[in-house]
């Protein structure tokens, strides 16, 4: 399992409850979908500079924590630097990067589980971070697990630019994370796509290559065609014809 979906989303102040209850509607512990547990960012909406690479079992409750809308000690959370942030900016940028629900399969079997997986992506994270700008990004105090900083690589940094909004290829969610809470059949489009996006993405890393929006096409069309992969071919059609891949994803 890869952690392959981009989903953005900036807030005000005043709107933290909001992305708080979009964020447990759309990953609820018993989802079918994605996992609750994953990577996220908090980023300047205005440079686009990413502030903080964090990981979270629980990607609602973390974030809840981080904007003082449930209590929490100090240690660990952003909740003074977002309130700084506040007494002078108007929005703060969030992006999450999550895993499909199915990786409960691998923790069954007693390999990989969802927060390893997070695990590692947060350390590769900051690592190319460290590497392109020779420091982690502002808010982060310490770097993340030496199993993940080892994976990072030169393509690696380019996440960065993702999950603030430089760049919009097809991983990075056609809709923000308000809007997929209340669209049902976006997430569906969306689950479709984060198929296509983990296999070219596990691909990408087994050849050492850059992936992008020709490498997720082109298995949207193999998963399609190739029913051992276990894909609904209706929802790929359903995608297709929507015209789903064609929209602008929120750059804010």
């Amino acid at each position: 399992m890869t952690l392959a979906t981009v989903i953005r989303e900036a807030y005000r102040q005043g709107e933290a409850r909001d992305v708080w209850q979009a964020l447990r509607q759309l990953l609820p512990v018993d989802s079918t979908d994605w996992s609750p547990t994953g990577v996220y960012c908090f980023w300047d909406p205005d440079s686009r500079e990413a502030l903080y690479v964090g990981l979270a079992k629980n990607l609602a409750n973390r974030f809840a924590q981080h904007n003082s809308l449930v209590s929490h000690p100090d240690t660990g959370n952003k909740r003074r630097k977002i309130a700084e942030w506040f007494q002078h900016h108007d929005r703060l940028g969030y992006s999450i990067v999550v895993q499909s629900a199915a990786v409960v399969i691998l923790e069954a079997f007693g390999l990989e589980t969802a927060g390893e997986i997070a695990g590692l992506g947060e350390g590769q994270l900051i690592e190319a971070y460290s590497r392109q700008y020779g420091k982690r990004p502002p808010w982060n105090r310490i770097s993340g697990s030496i199993a993940g900083a080892s994976h990072a690589g030169p393509l690696t940094g380019g996440y960065f630019d993702l999950l603030t909004g430089r760049v919009s290829n097809l991983f990075v969610a056609r809709r923000s994370l308000r809007q997929l809470a209340e669209e049902p059949e976006s997430v569906d489009h969306e689950m479709t796509l984060h198929g296509a996006r983990m296999h070219a993405l596990e691909e990408g890393f087994f050849r050492g290559q850059g992936v992008g929006d020709n490498e997720i096409v082109q298995w949207l069309k193999e998963l399609l065609v190739n029913r051992r992969w276990g894909d609904d071919p209706l929802r790929h059609l359903a995608l297709v014809a929507s015209g789903y891949m064609l929209l602008d994803p929120p750059r804010y």
